[in-house]
């Protein structure tokens, strides 16, 4: 995983540092209700976005014309291998709010 200062970072370098921000932050208010009208999806993305412009009248083709994670990202196997058991609960604990408004599962 590169860290976005430039330099390499592991994936347990990464969770070592314990710096996270869930998304939900950015999208609800203090009691943890949701404030916006839609949440795109990153796993929904094109979809969510075509539907959105298609609701306000605005063209698109379908295609953002970048794959904003795919050179970060070498490791292509599904993350419930690559992730130990103490990831997994730092996630969960971490985006309890997020995992819990969206429905997400391990």
């Amino acid at each position: 995983m590169k860290d976005r200062v430039g330099g390499q970072l592991s994936l347990e370098e990464y969770f070592a540092r314990g710096d996270f921000v869930p998304n939900a932050f950015w999208y609800t208010d203090r009691k943890g209700e949701v404030i916006v009208d839609k949440v795109l999806r990153y796993e929904h993305l094109l979809d969510d976005l075509a539907a959105l412009f298609k609701r306000l009248g605005v063209p698109f083709d379908g295609d953002l014309g970048v794959r904003a994670k795919s050179e970060h990202r070498t490791d292509r196997r599904p993350y419930q291998e690559v992730l130990s058991d103490k990831q997994r609960r730092t996630i969960e604990l971490v985006c309890a709010q997020e995992i819990s408004i969206h429905g997400y599962q391990f």
